[in-house]
């Protein structure tokens, strides 16, 4: 099968007198004596396709050769996001975007002008003062040219004064609760019925403990949780 080969047909002006008068391209061959054929050698095709594809074609970097240090934690009611870009890189202008999913981005903080040195390493600081509460936070840092860092995750935890959320409430089918415990100590949860028996008892040394229907079947419990941080005590409802 032959091989499709790209052709052109040069437009032809007129001039005010309706007569036709060569293209540029032409006046150029009849100069030089060449001939002008409309058909391109086989071999521009790759350069034409190329030269159509190279808009969308990206060249992003990875910005995470210039970063020694990248995290982010929740502090009180913020999220510190601190980074450190390794001695001999610099960029212009960093730009801070927070995800709910890892997906969909939103830009929440820019540090305009040079960022990095030269000569140092140079530590930034960042607080996200508006986090979504109660779920993990994504974010990443775009550095100039070089392109997006990987995301770093913070959980992000407003309890009520209780000290304890239990997410959804009451329980119908599958909830947690969730405490305050970043610091990850040990503690164990008992959960009793209304008669004071213990139908329950697990050490937890995440902030999270899952309440299961099918285990409890329904009815209102109470429960403790005990460590050497301190203790807490709540209800329970199962539809």
């Amino acid at each position: 099968m032959a091989a499709w080969i790209p052709t052109f047909s040069p437009r032809r002006r007129k001039d005010a007198k309706g007569l036709t008068r060569p293209t540029v391209l032409q006046s150029y061959c009849l100069t030089v004596q060449q001939s002008c054929s409309p058909t391109f050698p086989s071999y521009y095709f790759p350069i034409i396709l190329l030269l159509l594809l190279l808009p969308l074609l990206s060249f992003s970097q990875s910005a995470d050769p210039l970063l020694s240090k990248f995290f982010a934690v929740q502090q009180d009611a913020k999220v510190l996001i601190r980074w450190t870009i390794q001695a001999g890189n610099t960029c212009e202008d960093t730009h801070i975007e927070r995800s709910a999913d890892g997906i969909s981005w939103e830009r929440i903080g820019l540090i305009g002008g040079i960022c990095g040195s030269p000569d140092q390493s140079v530590t930034y600081d960042f607080y996200d003062p508006l986090p979504l509460r109660n779920q993990v936070n994504h974010y990443r840092l775009e550095l100039g040219f070089y392109g997006y860092s990987s995301p770093v995750q913070a959980e992000f935890l407003a309890l009520p004064a209780s000290g304890y959320l239990i997410m959804p409430h009451p329980v119908v089918s599958r909830s947690t609760l969730i405490f305050g415990n970043i610091e990850k100590h040990g503690y164990v949860f008992s959960l009793f019925d209304m008669t004071g028996k213990k139908v329950m008892e697990l050490t937890a040394t995440g902030n999270r403990i899952i309440l299961d229907k099918q285990t409890l079947g329904s009815g209102m419990y109470l429960f403790r949780l005990q460590g050497n941080q301190g203790s807490l005590t709540g209800k329970v409802i199962v539809e």
